[in-house]
């Protein structure tokens, strides 16, 4: 093991602390970073159905501690080519009844993962897990953005409470139908 060379003199040593001192303010000009953190967990399985997804919701997303059931929160899960999972992040908290979204804060902890595809997921805390117009169009809009970054969007699953009129307590939006119409021809 090496040790390193102390520099002896004064101009070498005032040249190291104004290399410092600059590289500093050169990364005070970029701003303020904020660093995502993707939950991994141990192997899972993949997710090839949203009952699965449902299943690991139920196992994985309810007990991490930046999940809030009282708002609606949007939560990712990051799978790999084989649509093995990878872990989930928390995207964001809204208020009771509304959620406000954005591909760009969606992708980004994708892209840092070398994430191939997401699963989106969002509960509604009123336990009804039926999709509204806003929905609809904002898991429209997630595809067609991540068509442009070459992630697709496996699906957008909706949390509530099963009832005895509604066994399931989640609605894909994929088995509804709302993924086809969308789809962006590749040019």
């Amino acid at each position: 093991m090496k040790s390193k060379k102390v520099p002896q003199n004064s101009k070498e040593r005032s040249r190291i602390r104004n290399f410092r001192r600059n590289s500093c303010s050169e990364f005070s000009k970029l701003g303020e970073f904020r660093v995502f953190t993707l939950r991994e967990i141990p192997s899972f399985g993949p997710a090839d159905n949203p009952a699965q997804i449902a299943d690991y919701y139920r196992k994985n997303i309810i007990t991490d501690q930046r999940f809030n059931a009282d708002v609606e929160t949007l939560i990712c899960v990051a799978v790999n080519t084989r649509r093995e999972i990878l872990g989930h992040y928390v995207v964001a908290n809204g208020t009771l009844n509304m959620l406000l979204v954005h591909p760009r804060e969606t992708f980004r902890a994708a892209i840092v993962a070398n994430s191939a595809a997401i699963v989106v997921i969002h509960n509604h805390p009123s336990g009804n897990p039926a999709p509204s117009a806003e929905d609809i169009k904002t898991t429209r809009d997630l595809i067609r953005a991540g068509q442009i970054l070459n992630i697709e969007v496996v699906d957008h699953l909706i949390m509530g409470s099963a009832t005895p009129d509604r066994p399931k307590n989640y609605s894909s939006l994929r088995e509804l139908g709302y993924f086809y119409d969308c789809l962006v021809p590749a040019t």
